[in-house]
This record gives structure tokens, C-alpha cells and sequence, in this order.
């Protein structure tokens, strides 16, 4: 253990933790000081150096960034989240072609080993698989090339419903659609038909059909097969969710006073909404 450990409480984990804390307060650049401080002149701990490695990497330092994670993985080679690191920083930095090459490799890799059921993984192997996707994909549209886009689009739609992989999904996904000049809303609302979607693709139907077009029906059925498609608590992910369902409380409403909406219809709206939160499979709701 490194002198810099003991520093800051005598365990990697406790380093770690205050890591996390400070990048979640958004202090990238004091996360990074800590952890590498942290491996001191000691880099034996492959945790804590890939640890330090990411850390870098949000803050934007990508060389450095890069020889810690050169190191961790000379360490340990195998390490999946190390490998899916390097790979992005790599491409980050421009190296587009090889990071795309290592990324499908793991891609395959991590296919094999879920398919395969190695139950010493669990469900990391799941989220590691999303978290090479959605790199692959993202340093795919970097091309600007219509086939590119494409394969991102379909990368990326296996993870517009993940609890994790969602906003990075969501995000590429957008961009796939409007560098080949297509229509986001209308790719939304096929997905949407076809029961796949995302909270922030729920989010731009929901605004498009409540605030945009006042069609409450249309935003209630967005509603209904939202609950009927995504499998973890959603309502809150972002901030405009819980905006725009009021919204389209208030849009029901005016229609039940104007006889357009049957009071059954908005009673139905009211009950999915109390429960939507409540419930850790809301698929269950419809």
C-alpha cells in the first residue's frame, strides 16, 4: 500500500469513494489529483491505477490518461473495464482506426462470455458490453459516413432501454439520425411503435405531442406504451419528465371539461401516473 493510500484513509476503497464524490460534485480535475496522488510511487494496484486512468480521462487529460492505463494494463491485461478504457482514450486522441479495432474485439469477447453464461462476471458483463458499444458507436459517426451512421443507429438502439446505457444511447442514436438527414421524431416514434424506446426519447415525443402540437391523446398513448416498454423507473431520469407529464395532467383536464377526453381516459392517466415511480418494473402498469 502507497503512502499517498495512506493519505487518505488507509484503503484503496475509501480513495476511491472520495473520488467518486468529488466527481459527482462535478471536481474532475480534484478527483484525478486525488487517485493518482493516491498511487503514489507505488503503481502496483491495477484497481487504483485504472481508477486513476478514467479519472484523467474526464478530466480531459488523455496523454497522461493514456500511460496510466498503458500501466494498468500491464498489471492486468484481462480487465475488461481497463481495456474499454484505453480503447476510448485512444480513440480520443485520434487513433480512431485502433480504437475501433480493439472495441469490436472486446465487443465479440464480451458476446462470447454472455452467451456462454460465465456467471462469474454476472451482470457487469452486460454493462461493460454497453459501455463498448456506445464507444464504438460514437467514434463510428466521427466518419461523417451515411453506412457509419447507420451501424451506429443500430449499435446503439440494443441500449436505449438499459438503465445505464440509456443517455449515451439516446444521444448517439440522435445524432445516427440527422447526419443521414433523417427525421428524429419520426424514428422515435417508430421505435416507440415497435417498443423500444428511451426516457429522453419519451421526453422529446412528450413535448412534441403536449407543447407543440396540444394533442394530449397522442402525448397519453406516448405515456402508455412508455410504461408498457421500459422496465425501470423512468419518470425522474431528467428533469423535464415530471414537467411535461403535469403539462399533459393539465392538457387532459381542459379536454374532459370540453368533452374530448372521457373522464375514464384521464382516471386511467392519473392511475399510471402514481404508480409509473413506485414500481421497479413498470411494464407491469399498462
Amino acid at each position: 500500500m502507497t503512502q499517498g493510500v495512506w493519505a487518505f484513509g488507509g484503503t484503496v476503497e475509501r480513495v476511491i469513494e472520495r473520488a467518486a464524490r468529488l466527481s459527482a460534485m462535478g471536481d474532475c480535475r480534484g478527483a484525478a489529483r486525488v487517485l493518482v496522488r493516491a498511487v503514489g510511487d507505488e503503481l502496483d494496484n491495477p484497481w487504483l491505477v485504472g481508477a486513476a486512468a478514467r479519472a484523467l480521462a474526464r478530466d480531459g487529460q488523455l496523454r497522461r490518461s493514456e500511460r496510466y492505463f498503458r500501466h494498468a494494463l500491464k498489471l492486468a491485461p484481462e480487465d475488461w473495464e481497463t481495456r474499454i478504457g484505453y480503447a476510448t482514450v485512444v480513440g480520443r486522441l485520434g487513433r480512431v482506426a485502433e480504437s475501433c479495432a480493439a472495441l469490436e474485439l472486446i465487443h465479440d469477447q464480451l458476446e462470447r462470455v454472455i452467451a456462454e453464461g460465465e456467471h462469474r462476471f454476472g451482470l457487469a458483463a452486460t454493462a461493460w458490453l454497453g459501455s463498448a458499444d456506445l464507444a464504438l458507436a460514437r467514434f463510428e459517426l466521427l466518419s461523417g459516413e451515411l453506412a457509419e451512421a447507420a451501424k451506429a443507429e443500430r449499435r446503439c438502439v440494443r441500449w436505449l432501454m438499459d438503465a445505464d446505457g440509456w443517455e449515451e444511447a439516446t444521444s448517439v442514436f440522435i445524432d445516427a439520425v440527422e447526419i443521414r438527414d433523417g427525421d428524429v421524431m419520426e424514428e422515435a416514434r417508430g421505435l416507440l411503435d415497435s417498443g423500444v424506446t428511451s426516457p429522453g426519447l419519451v421526453a422529446l415525443l412528450l413535448h412534441d405531442a403536449v407543447i407543440e402540437q396540444n394533442q394530449p391523446m397522442r402525448g397519453l398513448e406516448v405515456v402508455l406504451q412508455a410504461v408498457s416498454a421500459l422496465a425501470f423507473p423512468w419518470v425522474d431520469t431528467l428533469a423535464e419528465l415530471p414537467e411535461l407529464l403535469s403539462a399533459l395532467d393539465h392538457a387532459l383536464r381542459r379536454a374532459v371539461m370540453r368533452g374530448t377526453c372521457a373522464p375514464t381516459t384521464y382516471e386511467r392517466f392519473v392511475g399510471l401516473r402514481a404508480h409509473v415511480d413506485d414500481r421497479p418494473n413498470a411494464a407491469n402498469v399498462a
